[in-house]
């Protein structure tokens, strides 16, 4: 599966850009980095797609393209934080628009941002 991007003019194989391991001895650093030599390019995609760490890669690419997530305990833990967050800024936006309705300011009472007494 090779992907060739027109403004770079090179190849690159999507699923070992994602999921190789690039500290493998084994890996070609050419398939990420991009493929450019098109005169050869049949030949290199043929002898690229039977190497074990081009397979490993597909398999792992398929696996995150069918299940949406390699990992999903961490999306579960992701979209608790997110709905958390979400629920925060709209608390803020309703007392934002409830101050604003009511031409009140958010620091309280003190005329001065400097003064350090809390009562004043």
């Amino acid at each position: 599966m090779a992907i060739i991007f027109l403004i770079l003019q090179k190849a690159y194989c999507e699923p070992c850009w994602l999921f190789a391991n690039p500290a493998s001895k084994k890996i070609q650093n050419v398939w990420m980095e991009g493929y450019d030599d098109w005169k050869h390019i049949v030949d290199a995609i043929e002898r690229h797609e039977t190497s074990k760490i081009h397979l490993d890669s597909c398999l792992t690419y398929q696996q995150w393209r069918l299940h949406g997530a390699l990992d999903e305990e961490q999306e579960s833990v992701t979209k608790k934080e997110k709905s958390f967050w979400r629920q925060v800024l709209s608390r803020l936006l309703e007392v934002t628009l409830i101050l604003s309705t009511c031409n009140l300011a958010f620091r309280g009472h003190r005329e001065k941002a400097d003064s350090n007494d809390p009562s004043s």
